[in-house]
């Protein structure tokens, strides 16, 4: 594990050569809305794609979604070993119970075979915010100035969430009416 994570920490300080190319077919005009950020404009499509996934952010990106699992997991096992997870969310404080819940939204909306991932984030997520007072506390505080409309789907956001099959039930952002061509659908 030790030489697992060297390697990744040596990877990730190399320095590469990229160039700044977005990871979008040939040919689509980028847009900038007057409230800021970037929108691929996707002349076949119902909406536009919100932000510009850049190829020299792409790899880094990877090998951090390829070791964060990594490192859940170990936690996980190291918890499970100590039998303090799963963790009954009855015994859990008001905020770490929302947050278990939230999870489990996820879960239960999520393909099946994901609940695998998100099952360990969810308890070890869980065990550190419940016993981490001074970064709950924190986090409490600063996200109560957080602006929910903000973090809302828009019916932009609605749509290509549904075109990765994430069964999105939210209280009104129902996205399942959408229809996504044969052709374009994940092969299982």
């Amino acid at each position: 594990m030790k030489k697992l994570i060297l390697k990744f920490v040596i990877w990730l300080l190399t320095p590469k050569e990229h160039s700044i190319e977005v990871v979008a077919p040939v040919g689509l005009d980028l847009e900038y809305p007057e409230e800021g950020g970037v929108m691929i404009k996707c002349p076949n499509e119902d909406y536009d794609y919100p932000g510009i996934p850049l190829a020299k952010n792409r790899d880094t990106m990877d090998a951090c979604k390829a070791f964060l699992p990594i490192a859940i997991n170990q936690a996980y096992r190291m918890l499970k070993r100590q039998k303090l997870v799963p963790l009954d969310p009855h015994y859990l404080s008001k905020s770490t119970r929302e947050w278990y819940r939230m999870f489990s939204l996820m879960i239960d909306r999520d393909l099946p075979s994901h609940g695998d991932k998100w099952r360990p984030m969810r308890e070890v997520f869980c065990f550190i915010w419940e016993n981490d007072d001074a970064y709950r506390f924190r986090f409490q505080d600063i996200l109560g100035e957080m602006k929910q409309d903000e973090m809302k789907l828009t019916d932009g956001d609605a749509y290509w969430l549904r075109k990765k099959y994430y069964n999105a039930r939210g209280k009104g952002q129902n996205v399942s009416k959408i229809n996504i061509p044969r052709s374009q659908r994940r092969k299982k």
